[in-house]
């Protein structure tokens, strides 16, 4: 398989991912998932990776199926992988997760109760 198509696939799901027209679910404390046709795709974060003096490695993974129990993996493409044919991958992959995480927990709302709470104080 040709790794510039599945930076292709990268790029665009993180551009629908800032429009927000792709929506992320928690799946682990370090991954989020999302499901386009019968495909699910999670963004991962290895954590087993991360240290205070490296930077963690990153994940798309593909699986046939909508949930955990059915699902079967397809293959999955690390950032290091992809770095080659796309300088970019780990930024590109580092700000998809981190867009999939803050969505999959509502960030913006939750600021938004933040600052009415503290506007309610005033």
């Amino acid at each position: 398989m040709e790794l510039d198509r599945v930076a292709t696939l990268l790029n665009r799901l993180s551009d629908k991912t800032k429009e927000k027209e792709i929506k992320w679910e928690k799946e682990t404390n370090n991954s989020y998932a999302t499901t386009l046709g019968k495909f699910k795709l999670s963004i991962i974060q290895d954590a087993s990776s991360y240290d205070y003096e490296a930077d963690p490695d990153y994940f798309l993974s593909i699986t046939n199926g909508k949930n955990l129990i059915s699902s079967e993996w397809i293959d999955s493409f690390s950032d290091e992988e992809l770095k080659e044919i796309m300088p970019s991958s780990f930024k590109v992959m580092e700000a998809l997760y981190r867009e999939a995480r803050r969505q999959a927990n509502d960030v913006e709302g939750i600021v938004e109760n933040l600052i009415k709470s503290i506007d309610g104080m005033l």
